[in-house]
């Protein structure tokens, strides 16, 4: 058969460029993020692989494929790695991660498309160019009958679309688990946000991918369509990799007040000294005071009795305790309730009364609370003293 010249270009230039700073942002993320364990290698994994479908595509606008026929249909089983990659991602975040035992089971489609395209990998050079221009027939691999449903853009589209879905599902899962931790307000904002910038790149890779497959066979589709769509999928992983370049940036803050929010407390008067002298004096009262007994105590109350203003008190609590109010009172309530609870003559007492002794106005808020803090309810905390004095006496 005749091999087409090579046709270059600025745009497929560029996109060749973008696919090998991909490849080495996967790269960096790997090498530079800081957080062990935390699916970092899902994340690296994802980009290189898209950086390899733009160098693919490059091949393919310029007709260097028919030069290195070896590439032909290495990015079909593509298809079937980015959902599955991002979602496990996700789950790697989770306190009990629930999808990494079988993670593998996710790629068993990436593994079909394969075995099924084995023979076409296996032939020489020269035969795959021959199957791809139609002069040899295209050989029948393993499952042919039902692997081939594989390659429609209708099941495979599903499939993406159904991942995008249970990521949305696991992603509420996990703010819910954010939400009874014992994490800062700060740092559960920070993962609430990158995990929906994640979550909207990936929705735009997505929908560019499948409209290049719905519109690539009309008839006004030209290589501008190509080109734009490409454009888009490339503005998406670029942002992808700069935020998980500086995902390590992210848990300490600093990425957070310069990307994500606006520092609350920028303009603040309020001195390093100052703030440690608030700090020692709230400390100090609520210990003394016990003002965290009150069900109704206010940030603007203890303020008052401290004689500072309420924007100081709390930019103190929120920096130094890296709590909000509320959790802070809340702490020591909990506190007072675990020396009530540990008291032979409140044995047994009503939960509910030890609650309105600590400030709690209902059951339910201070059996939250009191999970939130020790991992128990207060229940299971006083059967577990009474358990170790009977044991220990």
């Amino acid at each position: 058969m005749d091999i087409p010249d090579i046709t270059l270009d600025f745009w497929t230039i560029l996109f060749l460029v973008a696919g090998a700073q991909a490849c080495f942002f996967s790269i960096l993320i790997l090498l530079l993020n800081q957080e062990k364990g935390k699916g970092r290698i899902y994340l690296s994994v994802f980009l290189f692989l898209f950086g390899y479908m733009l160098i693919f595509n490059f091949c393919y606008w310029t007709n260097y494929l028919y030069r290195f026929p070896a590439l032909l249909h290495t990015i079909s089983p593509l298809n079937y790695v980015f959902g599955p990659l991002l979602l496990l991602y996700f789950d790697k975040q989770r306190k009990e991660p629930k999808l990494q035992k079988f993670w593998y089971l996710h790629f068993i489609p990436v593994v079909l498309v394969f075995l099924h395209l084995s023979p076409f990998y296996l032939a020489d050079g020269s035969s795959k160019l021959l199957m791809i221009s139609g002069e040899m027939p295209f050989p029948k691999g393993l499952l042919f009958r039902y692997v081939g449903y594989l390659y429609t853009p209708l099941v495979f589209g599903s499939y993406m679309i159904a991942y995008f879905f249970w990521k949305i599902m696991l992603l509420l899962k996990i703010y819910s688990e954010d939400g009874l931790s014992e994490k800062s307000p700060e740092l559960i904002l920070i993962r609430k946000r990158w995990f929906l910038v994640l979550l909207s790149l990936y929705a735009a890779f997505m929908s560019s991918y499948l409209i290049y497959y719905v519109i690539s066979g009309k008839e006004f589709f030209t290589i501008a369509y190509d080109y734009a769509i490409t454009a888009v999928m490339t503005v998406s992983i670029y942002s992808l990799a700069y935020l998980g370049i500086k995902r390590n940036f992210i848990l300490s803050g600093e990425l957070h007040r310069k990307v994500f929010t606006k520092d609350k407390y920028a303009n603040s008067s309020l001195s390093l000294g100052a703030a440690e002298s608030i700090v020692m004096k709230t400390e100090n009262y609520m210990k003394d005071e016990k003002l965290f007994l009150q069900n109704d105590l206010k940030l603007i109350d203890l303020a008052n009795r401290l004689t500072i203003s309420p924007h100081h008190l709390s930019q103190v609590i929120n920096e130094h305790h890296g709590k909000s109010f509320n959790q802070y009172v809340n702490e020591y309530r909990i506190r007072e309730a675990q020396a009530l609870l540990s008291k032979p003559e409140n044995r047994e007492e009503h939960i509910i009364q030890i609650a309105y002794q600590v400030g709690f106005n209902n059951k339910s808020t201070f059996n939250q609370a009191f999970k939130k803090v020790l991992g128990l309810t207060p229940s299971q905390y006083r059967k577990e003293v009474f358990a170790e004095s009977l044991n220990n006496p």
